[in-house]
Parts: C-alpha cells; structure tokens; sequence
C-alpha cells in the first residue's frame, strides 16, 4: 500500500491564534475596546458590512500578532538574562572556588 499527497506546503505555515492571550484581561478588555473604537469610526454606510467584518478581522488579528511577538520578546529576553547570569556567576565561581564543594 503507497499513500501519496499532492500537498506541497509552501511558506510559512498559515497564522494560528496564541491561546495563553485569552487569560491575560488587561489584553482583552484593552482588545474590546479597540474593537469598539473600530466599529464607531468605521460605522457609516459608504461600506458594504462584509469589508467592515474583513477589516475587523484584520485589525484583532494585528492586535493578537502584536502582543504575541511583545510576549515572545519578553520570554527571550528573560532566558538570556538568566543565561547571561549564570555564565558571570559560574565565570566568578571558576575564578575564586569555595570551600563548600562537595568531595
């Protein structure tokens, strides 16, 4: 038995939603009201409501990028803080050993 896929994934894989953003409420009441800034100023009937639904989409989703990447930052620069710590303090230990080793 062969299985064969016709799909060639191309790219980078498609967006998907960060899940841990809907536990943060400051994000997600400062997300609301942007959402209801959104529907103010855009609520006129120049547009069909379809592209107003398009847009919205658009704007949450750059919302959701934005403060995924800001969190990933934060979580990196964290990591390296850490690491840049433990590199001085081994560095320091290698240099001037104590008496409390193990033997």
């Amino acid at each position: 038995m062969t299985l064969n896929s016709n799909y060639l994934h191309r790219g980078k894989p498609p967006w998907r939603l960060n899940d841990f953003l809907h536990y943060d409420k400051t994000f997600t009441t400062s997300l609301a009201s942007e959402l209801e800034n959104f529907f103010k100023t855009n609520d006129n009937s120049e547009a069909s409501i379809f592209s107003i639904w398009q847009a919205h989409k658009t704007v949450i989703r750059g919302h959701l990028i934005g403060r995924a990447s800001y969190l990933k930052r934060k979580r990196k620069k964290e990591h390296m803080d850490l690491l840049r710590k433990l590199r001085d303090t081994t560095s320091a230990h290698l240099l001037n050993p104590t008496d409390t080793q193990e033997k």
